[in-house]
């Protein structure tokens, strides 16, 4: 039994967290034991990692004697580390004073956030680290050029997705009570986003990109569905541009199924990504997509057949491919069955953890020489 333990940013559901939930998930128990462990906050994933079974922990940042503790009681083989942020360093020194003899780190987005004490530590903790696990090329050439490394120490698998959580039939009656719940039911078509409320995400440019449609047409609602540091500006912008009567700021939202359901158009206007989770669940949702192309946006989306991407920083533009969409049906159709179809092919959590799981395995037997 090889024992790995994953460490996450926090206990909450999407993005990172829900990547290292489903690859933790889905692991062949016959082989994988997986912990998880994390100097975060719990929103609620711990109760679901126990629903499997998967032991977890959380615990201050000063309390390495503990989670050495942790990792020596279950003897841990492999640490694979996605922490990021201002006390990166914690789990490389966790791992090494536990004695663990495989460790893993992983980039996931383009490093927007990085200041130069984040570069040069994670230059410095890269001389103790196995492998490096980049979501998409466009994150793997950026961390070799900003890491000073050699190619062959970054790899790449692309996120995975469960289909069963995604692209059930919602009946339209259904449909019209999730509408009317969250204040929708006038609109006959919704435009909307699922992100942080951060500058990061550009959501300025989506509000700038729903006045330039809203003046086109009035039969529009724009809703976005998170929450974040940036709320009160985000409020501000919408009182700006005159939104208040067709904008609605949902919330951290637990069931996503349930904001797709009531979205027609995904207008996603980040301006820094890394391979964005949330878009794999627009397409596994069978939602017609435009998107900034950022980051490895366009490893995911074929520009013009499974969404439509425009460049960054202009709501111009992001206002026009919209508006293209809203005024042919049959193309945002044609897209968005484009879109699932990719998503189904290329983009499976089982295929996402059989690529982690053979490295796990060679690494293994490399250090351990067996298994």
């Amino acid at each position: 039994m090889i024992n790995i333990l994953y460490i996450t940013p926090n206990f909450t559901i999407g993005g990172t967290e829900g990547q290292i939930f489903n690859i933790a998930a889905n692991l062949d128990k016959s082989i994988f034991r997986p912990y998880i462990i994390s100097i975060g906050v719990d929103y609620g994933q711990r109760s679901q990692y126990a629903k499997y079974g998967i032991e977890t922990g959380i615990f201050g940042i000063t309390d390495f004697p503990k989670m050495v503790l942790f990792v020596k009681r279950h003897k841990i083989n492999i640490v694979h580390s996605f922490y990021y942020g201002n006390f990166s360093g914690w789990d490389l020194v966790t791992s090494k004073l536990s004695g663990v003899r495989i460790f893993i780190s992983s980039r996931r987005n383009m490093g927007y956030w990085r200041k130069t004490r984040h570069l040069v530590f994670d230059m410095f903790r890269n001389s103790f680290t196995d492998i490096i696990i980049a979501n998409s090329y466009a994150v793997r050439e950026k961390t070799i050029s900003d890491e000073r490394l050699l190619p062959s120490r970054v790899v790449v698998i692309y996120n995975g997705i469960d289909f069963l959580q995604y692209g059930g039939i919602i009946n339209p009656e259904e449909k019209a009570s999730f509408k009317r719940e969250s204040g929708l039911g006038h609109a006959k078509k919704v435009i909307g986003m699922v992100s942080n409320i951060k500058n990061v995400k550009g959501y300025e440019y989506f509000l700038s990109a729903a006045s330039i449609i809203r003046r086109n047409t009035n039969n529009v609602h724009f809703i976005i569905a998170g929450e974040g540091s940036d709320h009160n500006d985000f409020r501000r912008v919408v009182e700006g541009y005159g939104l208040n009567d067709c904008v609605s700021l949902l919330g951290l939202c637990q069931d996503v199924k349930k904001v797709f359901s009531m979205i027609d158009i995904f207008m996603y206007s980040s301006l820094s990504e890394g391979f964005p989770n949330i878009i794999l669940e627009a397409m596994a949702s069978g939602k017609v997509i435009v998107a900034t192309d950022v980051g490895g946006t366009s490893e995911m989306l074929q520009n013009g057949l499974s969404g439509i991407l425009v460049r960054p920083r202009d709501a111009a533009v992001l206002a026009d491919a919209t508006m293209k969409i809203l005024d042919d049906e049959d193309l945002g159709r044609r897209m968005s069955e484009a879109a699932m179809k990719s998503a189904r092919q290329f983009f499976s959590i089982a295929e996402c953890v059989d690529q982690y799981g053979a490295i796990y395995k060679h690494l293994y037997r490399k250090k351990y020489g067996r298994g």
